[in-house]
């Protein structure tokens, strides 16, 4: 909708919308593959800090070439976070209780999605722009990485997790 509203055609639009889910299954394998190498956090920073420049780059540039980079940037970033905190809730809380909390977490992550796009909505219906919601994105983002550099994982050992 966003690209569609600020000129972008409806065919392009939609494609992008689809590319956007190709890069997003690049984002979640590497950012798989960073966790399995380095831990939840390094990954999850490095998409916060993706999404801090995307979100900021397009309050700015808003024509098809900065919308269509915005797109991929934050496509790349989409399916990341969700997959991390279940290995957060691992390493932090173990095992034991992985079922229970990341079930928690993958609720509420989806209710905070669906009410994302709700809360843009309004933004566009109330001030003809998305420029408000993208500065809020902007501001969760950094508030995020700070979250995220705050959490000390507890590094489960290989024997407890080969049995």
């Amino acid at each position: 909708a966003f690209a569609e509203d600020v000129g972008v055609g409806p065919a392009l639009a939609g494609n992008m919308l689809a590319l956007m889910g190709l890069f997003g299954l690049a984002g979640v394998v590497l950012s798989g593959l960073m966790a399995d190498a380095f831990g939840a956090a390094r990954p999850t920073v490095l998409c916060f800090t993706i999404r801090i420049a995307a979100f900021a780059a397009v309050i700015y540039f808003q024509q098809t070439p900065g919308i269509l980079v915005f797109a991929f940037a934050y496509g790349f970033t989409f399916m990341i976070t969700a997959p991390l905190s279940v290995v957060f809730t691992r390493n932090i809380f173990g095992a034991e209780r992985l079922g229970f909390i990341s079930g928690l977490l993958s609720m509420s992550h989806q209710i905070m999605g669906g009410l994302g796009a709700v809360f843009g909505a309004a933004v566009f219906d109330l001030w003809d722009s998305y420029d408000r919601a993208f500065v809020v994105m902007l501001a969760l983002a950094v508030a995020g990485t700070a979250s995220t550099l705050a959490i000390r994982e507890r590094p489960v050992p290989a024997k407890t997790l080969t049995g």
